[in-house]
């Protein structure tokens, strides 16, 4: 890379060519920060730190920028590559048939699967996984955590079944407000017709998932991966005997779940005394 758009280029990185390339974009079309920042309707100082690479933006705002320098998705497809350069190794190729699969079963030990978080509850967990962590390092996690929710926007958005144990429900992460909004937005994927919710009952006792969350992958060719996920760590298993193994402790856990309406029910029972918990006393 030469020196002609500028004096300073980001390393060389999958964000920092993002940068490179949406600063030179802009030079060759001798448009200034705030030019682009009015037609792509952002913010300039955003804009500018993306640039530096500073900063990582979400997907809705690079392709802004895209349209606005008419890149032709030039930035869109190095945005995807810095968004992929975001997650640990172990994680990628989880992520990878993540996007491919036609049916998710999941069984969540400790918090809502990120394809449903909300910002604020995904800030917090993310904040807790990384207790020296920067600022700018947790919000970079949060967008490309929001990000992976795009997977449930397809045209044909995979079945998603989902078994959240009650720690789940009752561990206050973020504190009240943030709990009684997550739980809402649980209750409102529940009503999708590809989604099925149950709780785990602490009643239900000992069960083959304790200690770790498990995801169960399955794909049009009826091949299966299961993935067991601790703190910062993650276990991809593609074998089919361990495959089937793992099957069979979902569906043992499944089996000791609550209904589905019953399941739904102990939700908004639990969001609601979250909400009395963070409504301000009279």
């Amino acid at each position: 890379m030469d020196q002609r758009h500028g004096d300073v280029i980001p390393p060389l990185t999958p964000r920092g060519l993002l940068g490179y390339e949406a600063r030179r974009l802009r030079e060759d079309a001798k448009l200034s920060l705030a030019d682009v920042a009015r037609i792509a309707a952002c913010d300039k100082t955003y804009l500018s730190r993306v640039e530096r690479a500073e900063k990582f933006p979400s997907e809705i705002f690079i392709a802004a920028v895209d349209t606005a320098l008419g890149a032709g998705g030039l930035l869109n497809r190095l945005w995807e590559a810095a968004y992929n350069s975001t997650f640990p190794d172990y994680v990628r190729r989880f992520m990878e048939l993540e996007a491919k699969a036609v049916k998710m079963h999941k069984y969540m030990a400790h918090a809502v699967p990120g394809l449903w978080q909300t910002e604020h509850y995904a800030r917090a967990v993310i904040r807790s996984a990384n207790p020296n962590a920067t600022a700018e390092f947790v919000e970079e996690m949060v967008v490309a955590r929001l990000a992976r929710q795009r997977i449930l926007n397809r045209p044909k958005p995979p079945l998603l079944w989902v078994v959240l144990d009650e720690a789940v429900l009752r561990r206050p992460i973020g504190g009240a407000q943030v709990m009684a909004a997550q739980l809402s937005a649980v209750v409102k994927m529940a009503g999708q017709p590809n989604t099925v919710v149950q709780v785990l009952p602490f009643g239900a006792g000992e069960h083959p998932t304790l200690g770790g969350s498990l995801t169960m992958l399955s794909f049009t060719d009826d091949h299966d991966v299961a993935y067991v996920e601790g703190v910062q760590t993650g276990q991809l298993m593609e074998a089919r005997d361990t495959v089937a193994e793992y099957g069979l402790g979902y569906d043992l856990v499944r089996a000791k779940a609550l209904s589905p309406d019953a399941s739904i029910d102990m939700v908004r029972q639990v969001a609601e005394e979250y909400r009395q918990c963070a409504a301000p006393s009279q």
